[in-house]
């Protein structure tokens, strides 16, 4: 299996997200200064290749926001981006570890990260979970998710999962609509209580 680095979509959303944050916060600019410089040393190693050295960048940049980190939407962008990287650096049972605290962060209900969670776990051999996060991602985001990715994690999901009613197929689904109450066991946080 061939991993290429690229964002998708929804990272280039995170990534958006990022700056958005940063400015929003009203860090120090020295702050905002080593913020900004570890994101773009991690994506520049992230482009070229070498995950390590953008794991440890995006580290730095996680490290630097003070306490309690959570508050800071940029947490949630370093902790996707250290998934995303680890998970083309195919460091799988790190990468695991990593979603599932980015899930607990507040990236619960992000088809991105459940897809890449889903993926990482099926790479490690745990297809129960790996269904979960799959079907997860597929129904909050539809196939569109899947679009760039290997088509074998979607066959994997699309052969263990019943359309929804009314659906002939997975073909065209766009995901179930916010007000639909799946949603409300889809994005239970129990399932990821650490």
């Amino acid at each position: 299996m061939c991993h290429r680095p690229r964002r998708s979509d929804a990272m280039r959303t995170l990534d958006g997200e990022l700056w958005d944050s940063l400015l929003a916060a009203n860090l120090p600019e020295d702050l905002l200064g080593v913020v900004h410089n570890a994101a773009t040393e991690g994506e520049r190693h992230t482009a070229h290749g070498h995950y390590r050295e953008a794991i440890s960048a995006y580290k730095r940049g996680l490290s630097a926001l003070p306490r309690p980190r959570s508050q800071w939407t940029a947490s949630l962008w370093f902790k996707t981006a250290i998934g995303d990287a680890q998970w083309f650096d195919r460091d799988y049972a790190a990468a695991s570890r990593t979603w599932v605290s980015a899930i607990i962060a507040g990236a619960l209900g992000n088809p991105f990260v459940h897809m890449r969670l889903g993926q990482t776990l099926l790479e490690l051999g745990r297809e129960h979970g790996a269904r979960n996060e799959l079907l997860r991602a597929l129904m909050i985001g539809g196939v569109r998710v899947f679009q760039e990715e290997d088509p074998r994690y979607f066959q994997f999901i699309a052969s263990r999962a019943l359309p929804p009613p009314g659906c002939e197929s997975w073909t065209g689904f766009a995901g179930l609509p916010d007000d639909h109450p799946a949603l409300r066991y889809l994005l239970d946080r129990k399932r990821y209580s650490s």
